[in-house]
C-alpha cells in the first residue's frame, strides 16, 4: 500500500473548512479595513463641515488622515506578504520529494538463497 503525505490544504477537511469559514481571513480583514476607513472619512467630513476651526480639530483631522493612510499601507503590505507566503508554500509543496514509491529505504537481506546443489 502506498503511503500518502497529508497536505493540510487538500481533502475532505479542507473542503469543509473552506465551506464554513471561506477561503481566507481576507473577507474579515477587508470588512474591518472598510469600517475604519469609513469611520475616518465620516469624522473628517463632520469636522470639516460642522466642526469649529480650532487647533484640536485640525490635529484630529491630521491624525485621522494618517490613520487612513496607515491602514491602506498596512493592507497593501499584508496582501503582498500573504501572496508571497502562499506562493512560497505552493513552490515548497511542489518541490517536495514524492513518498509514493514502493522501493524500500534499505535492501532487505535475503532469508533464503537458492543453491544449485541437490
Amino acid at each position: 500500500m502506498r503511503s500518502r503525505r497529508h497536505h493540510p490544504d487538500t481533502g475532505f477537511m479542507a473542503a469543509q473548512r473552506e465551506r464554513l469559514f471561506g477561503n481566507s481571513n481576507w473577507d474579515k480583514r477587508r470588512r474591518v479595513i472598510y469600517l475604519v476607513l469609513l469611520y475616518c472619512a465620516g469624522l473628517v467630513a463632520y469636522i470639516v463641515f460642522k466642526g469649529q476651526d480650532t487647533a484640536l480639530n485640525a490635529q484630529t483631522v491630521i491624525a485621522l488622515i494618517a490613520l487612513a493612510g496607515g491602514v491602506i499601507g498596512s493592507y497593501c503590505f499584508a496582501a503582498v506578504w500573504d501572496d508571497n507566503s502562499k506562493r512560497d508554500a505552493a513552490v515548497a509543496a511542489r518541490d517536495m520529494p514524492d513518498d509514493d514509491d514502493d522501493t524500500p529505504e534499505r535492501p532487505i537481506p535475503p532469508t533464503h538463497l537458492p543453491t544449485d546443489r541437490n
